[in-house]
């Protein structure tokens, strides 16, 4: 039984295929990795659907292929309307999954019960800032810009993850890198389980160091101990020498980054 999982990003039909050849046991398929991928397109997802079912053992049930859905970029806070955009776009692909599944038991080929096994996604909000009461004074007088203010720290917005969530089910669902931007992480991680989140990919931070290494370490406890989810991840950049001892790799063709995993499946496969 494999301890350590391999999972590679990729935004190309042959970056999918060389990394099924190179031994990656889970994709992450997304486009335009130069700024951290992004929705890929229904036709790219339906073309590695097929490329993955043509190479992956038919006895393996759910194709490991994770599905990116993220509409715009830099941020990940997202307006009422491209919420709804990413609901109608998981929608989509779970329909391209069913379509495909039919197909196959036209042809009477069987094996094969998804295509699909999950989404990456995370949308972000900023928290009040809790020195708005104490200095109300000074933004009542035009001293200070109050807007700016107001804006605090980025937290997970919990009611959009619930949307997601909510339309992605059965499939997995996994907290992107989002999670770096997070101020309070170990508040976010409780709040990401409570909400259901299998995993979350995370660096550490938002920042490559050697401190990243003993921020995963130390998330990784936090959620063993307050979760009966498992974490895994592991750190892999060279920048990095402090590994956690958590089983797992997430690595993009262009960007070597780190993943911090809730595998319920890991966990029911591993337990004495």
């Amino acid at each position: 039984m494999k301890t350590h999982l391999l999972e590679v990003c990729v935004d190309s039909l042959d970056g999918l295929r060389n990394a099924l050849v190179s031994g990656a046991d889970r994709i992450e398929l997304c486009r335009s990795l130069d700024v951290g991928g992004m929705s890929p397109s229904l036709e790219m997802v339906s073309a590695a659907m097929d490329v993955m079912d043509a190479v992956v053992n038919q006895e393996v049930e759910t194709l490991p292929l994770q599905i990116m859905v993220r509409p715009v970029e830099p941020s990940f806070e997202y307006a009422a309307s491209l919420l709804s955009e990413m609901v109608s776009y998981i929608d989509a692909v779970k329909k391209l999954n069913d379509e495909k599944l039919e197909s196959r038991m036209i042809k009477a080929e069987g094996g094969r019960k998804n295509f699909v096994s999950g989404f990456v996604f995370g949308c972000l909000s900023r928290e009040v800032n809790p020195l708005v009461s104490c200095i109300q004074p000074m933004l009542s007088d035009g001293m200070m810009d109050d807007a700016e203010l107001e804006r605090g720290d980025w937290a997970v917005d919990e009611q959009q993850m619930k949307s997601l969530i909510d339309a992605c089910k059965p499939y997995s669902t996994t907290f992107h890198r989002a999670f770096d931007e997070i101020a309070d992480k170990e508040k976010a991680l409780k709040a990401l389980w409570e909400l259901g989140v299998d995993r979350i990919l995370t660096s550490g931070g938002s920042s490559m160091t050697m401190d990243a290494g003993r921020r995963t370490k130390r998330l990784y406890g936090k959620a063993r101990s307050t979760s009966k989810q498992e974490i895994v991840g592991q750190i892999n950049s060279p920048l990095q020498k402090s590994k956690s001892s958590a089983p797992g790799g997430h690595f993009t063709i262009k960007l070597l980054v780190c993943l911090l995993s809730v595998r319920k499946s890991w966990v029911d496969s591993n337990t004495p």
